[in-house]
């Protein structure tokens, strides 16, 4: 995972630099909650790891899917995490291990989710791995 500075009112964005890395989980999508935390999905990892603002991992949601695939926060506090999963590519057996894949997931969280914020990015190549 990478992060980089923007300015949502000019559009400009800085820099990229490494965040934070995960072996053998894949982070998917993601969410930032109201205290500027980074909730992501880990594709393979059957977990929302919860990050820090300097990367640190400080807790994680288990999920009972292999596959999670988006979080985002929602309901009338904002502090519940829905959780999306997938059953992409998922043989007989890896469905029978895990029968609630594709299922979408909901938790309720000591977190609220940020507010959103619209911005403008560039259709150009940012970066590269």
């Amino acid at each position: 995972v990478f992060t980089a500075p923007y300015d949502p009112l000019s559009g400009v964005q800085g820099r990229f630099e490494s965040y934070a890395q995960f072996s053998g989980e894949y982070p998917d999508g993601a969410v930032t909650d109201a205290d500027g935390n980074y909730w992501t999905a880990l594709w393979a990892g059957g977990r929302v790891a919860c990050l820090s603002p300097d990367g640190r991992e400080t807790g994680s949601v288990a999920v009972d899917a292999t596959q999670p695939s988006c979080p985002a926060f929602g309901g009338p506090g904002g502090n519940l995490l829905f959780v999306t999963s997938a059953r992409d590519e998922l043989d007989e057996a890896a469905l029978a291990a895990s029968p609630k894949a594709g299922s979408l997931f909901v938790y309720e969280t000591s977190a609220k989710g940020a507010p959103v914020i619209r911005a403008r990015v560039e259709n150009r190549l940012v970066a590269t791995v």
